[in-house]
């Protein structure tokens, strides 16, 4: 799994370079943050296979980040430029919070039954 997980995000990340290369209104600025959206995915799906989970929560918490992966790409896809009042950002730190703290929670309470 962990090999199928690195495979799919090298993919994406050429996907996006691809695109950064090819179409007009798809700045530097949106792929840098796109493509730490694809790293951030990757490293916590990479970790949620590591640590010993049983199958229903590792595939859960896969589902899961998957989706908020999908929300944050199409997020830093549409962020404007601009730092200062951008919800898009807030947004994506939000979501990666979120799933951290997820990610967290779920780990102590499976120490805490062991």
């Amino acid at each position: 799994m962990k090999k199928i997980i690195t495979l799919s995000s090298v993919v994406l990340f050429i996907i996006n370079l691809l695109f950064w290369a090819i179409l007009s209104f798809y700045k530097s600025y949106n792929f840098m943050l796109s493509s730490m959206v694809i790293f951030l995915t990757w490293v916590l799906l990479y970790v949620v296979n590591i640590i010993n989970y049983k199958d229903a929560i590792k595939i859960t918490l896969c589902f899961l980040f998957t989706i908020a992966g999908f929300v944050e790409f199409i997020l830093s896809l549409i962020s404007p430029k601009l730092l200062v009042d951008n919800w898009s950002i807030i947004s994506i730190l939000l979501i990666i919070s979120a799933e951290i703290l997820c990610l967290l929670i779920t780990h102590n309470i499976n120490i805490l039954k062991k």
